[in-house]
């Protein structure tokens, strides 16, 4: 505020200038209002002017109307008196003498009486041209008609204001006209005087304006030059008070505001010298708690290269424990098997079958472990490679035929049709994540549908999409406050559920971190008592134009083998050609193998896949098939070691091609 009145001083210096641009201001602000209002005034005077002129042209067409009146009476009256009212000859003498009375009645200087028949026609007019013409079609006739006790419309050039009257008997309608110019006459010479006193006015307010701000700016230049004095540095300066009004009252506040000033300033020169004693001392605590600052971020670095290190050493502990405790579990479950054929007391089967049901959980949370391990730790890459999911999603639906068929479940698949045959993505992980939703889906549902889909949400470019993978049932259902919960380790909705259904509570959340490393997400709705949807988004995957180039066409579909297995594994397309040169071989294969080929989630009976390695290497030397042969005594080897590991992903990957084999 100082600084704008040190900076207005300095522009108006100069009493003449000083007035002359205060004056300036006030007028300006003023005077367009003043004019408006003058012109507002002129104008509402002149309308209703007007207005009462027009009041007044009536009342005087009224008094014409009323002498016409009585002139067509006074000749009726008359008619009455003498009993002539029913000779027409008489009547027309009469009303002729009516006419000549109503044309003599005086109208102002321009207006005129008229006389029209209620059917339209003119009976009397000062224009003789007019007399017994027809004006039934004109807008001021059916005003008349209709009763209309005032009338502004147009005879000849200009409008006219017309008063009516109704004579009935006979039929007569008395007009008193008179042009709306002589009516409005006296307004429209008023008008330009109007103007001249509002001009006069304006000036008068001008002048009264210019005594009132010369005296308003005496005490404001007292003030300006005061504050430029200050502005010079002088704080002594005080501005002399010679009223008690508003200037007064500034004059005051701004002595007060001077004092202040110089108060202030002296306040400041002593605080300054405080305020870089502060400074200084900060500073150097500043400088003790920035360099421990960079000692405890050195502390922590430390810790944290040691939780890496601790959490490496956790990885490789879980590693390497899961993959020694695999070994003797197997073999726990393999001499389990073997026992529950030599056994027949049931009380001991039932002993044995818990110790074999104990050995695969305890397998697959082992496996569960390695998986949540090697997640955690950064060990799993993902590898794409050209997967058909229409293969994929009906081999899933082939592995769990045997758990479906245990529960009144409907399992539907629905891939959409504008879905590319080949997509870019990892197959392995992608099986184990679908596997790991759809065997919770059939856990978890005891009676209704299963349903796994496919579908395209969005073409980002020309060979990327972007898909929806849905897995929906009718099962039990997730509360809401619980369904971010079964995504953590070692977690379930609660603790019933674990007693009834089991599991670890690791396939969700090793489904959601292996869903996450293909850059995509799983999303839950749920409804308690309702069912479960399973969502796997997966944005930006590539279109493949070819097929996988590690097997055949016909091979697709089969899982993969790990080469370092000893089993000497048969292919789909090897058994094919056996079929073709030995039909018989099928109806073998159907007798023998296919009532032994282990259900996809029951795990590998030590006794069936003994049968089936007999099974091979009797087939073999029946029909002279050397691959039969060798399978067989290979497989037979195995399962005399007790080597699940080995056995079980050949076995898996032999039920896929018989089966497939078997719907051909």
């Amino acid at each position: 505020m100082i600084i704008i009145n040190f900076s207005f001083a300095k522009q108006l210096r100069g009493d003449k200038n000083f007035f002359m641009k205060i004056y300036g201001k006030i007028l300006m602000t003023t005077l367009p209002l003043i004019i408006v209002s003058l012109w507002v005034i002129v104008e509402t005077t002149y309308y209703f002017s007007r207005a009462a002129l027009v009041d007044l042209g009536e009342i005087w067409l009224d008094t014409r109307l009323s002498e016409a009146m009585v002139i067509v009476s006074s000749q009726e009256k008359m008619l009455q008196d003498y009993g002539l009212a029913e000779i027409p000859a008489s009547i027309t003498k009469a009303q002729m003498d009516s006419v000549t009375g109503i044309a003599d009645i005086g109208v102002g200087r321009l207006g005129y009486m008229i006389v029209v028949s209620r059917e339209g026609r003119i009976v009397s007019h000062p224009d003789p041209h007019m007399v017994h013409t027809r004006v039934h079609q004109t807008d001021w006739f059916k005003g008349l008609l209709n009763d209309a006790p005032r009338l502004i419309m147009t005879m000849g050039p200009e409008p006219v204001l017309a008063r009516s009257a109704y004579f009935p008997p006979w039929e007569w309608y008395l007009v008193a006209v008179d042009p709306m110019q002589e009516i409005y006459g006296v307004a429209d010479r008023m008008r330009p005087f109007l103007y001249g006193m509002g001009v006069f006015v304006a000036l008068l307010i001008s002048l009264a304006l210019m005594l009132m701000t010369r005296r308003l700016t005496r005490p404001l230049k007292n003030l300006v030059q005061g504050a430029d004095r200050i502005g010079k540095g002088d704080l002594d300066i005080r501005i002399p008070v010679h009223s008690t009004d508003e200037f007064g009252d500034l004059a005051t506040k701004f002595n007060q505001m001077a004092e202040q000033l110089k108060q202030t300033l002296t306040a400041l020169k002593r605080s300054h010298q405080d305020l870089e004693n502060r400074v200084e001392e900060r500073t150097r605590n500043l400088t003790q708690l920035n360099q421990a600052l960079n000692n405890e971020i050195l502390v922590r670095k430390q810790k944290e290269q040691e939780l890496q290190k601790a959490n490496q050493a956790k990885s490789d502990f879980l590693a390497n424990m899961s993959h020694e405790i695999r070994t003797p579990v197997n073999s726990v479950i393999g001499f389990s098997e073997v026992l529950s054929t030599m056994v027949s007391e049931p009380q001991q089967k039932n002993y044995l079958q818990s110790i074999t049901t104990a050995g695969k959980h305890l397998l697959v949370l082992i496996t569960n472990l390695l998986d949540l391990s090697s997640v955690e730790s950064g060990k799993i890459a993902i590898h794409e490679t050209p997967v058909s999911l229409h293969a994929l999603f009906h081999e899933i639906h082939h592995m769990f035929k045997v758990k479906l068929s245990r529960k009144p479940l409907t399992f539907s698949i629905h891939v959409d049709n504008h879905l590319p045959k080949f997509l870019l993505l990892d197959e392995m992980r992608l099986r184990q994540v679908l596997t790991n939703l759809v065997d919770n889906a059939i856990k978890f549902t005891e009676h209704g549908q299963i349903r796994l889909s496919v579908k395209i949400l969005d073409r980002p470019g020309p060979d990327t999409l972007d898909l929806m993978i849905r897995v929906r049932d009718t099962g039990i259902g997730i509360a809401g406050d619980k369904q971010q919960l079964i995504f953590e380790s070692f977690e379930q909705e609660h603790t019933d559920i674990n007693r009834k259904y089991g599991g670890t509570g690791l396939g969700l959340t090793i489904s959601r971190q292996l869903v996450a490393l293909m850059k995509g997400r799983i999303d839950v709705d749920s409804q308690p008592g309702i069912g479960s949807s399973f969502e796997v988004f997966l944005p930006g995957v590539m279109v493949s134009r070819t097929e996988k180039q590690t097997q055949k066409p016909s091979d697709a579909g089969v899982p993969d083998v790990d080469p370092s297995l000893s089993v000497t594994m048969l292919s789909e397309s090897l058994v094919q050609q056996a079929l073709d040169h030995h039909p018989a071989l099928l109806t073998e294969l159907r007798a023998t193998i296919f009532p032994l080929l282990p259900g996809d989630q029951d795990g590998v009976k030590m006794s069936d896949a003994r049968a089936i390695a007999d099974h091979f290497i009797g087939l073999g030397r029946r029909f002279d098939l050397t691959a039969f042969t060798q399978f067989g005594q290979n497989l037979s080897d195995d399962v005399d070691a007790f080597d699940v590991e080995k056995i079980t992903p050949c076995l898996g990957q032999l039920t896929v091609i018989l089966r497939r084999i078997k719907d051909i």
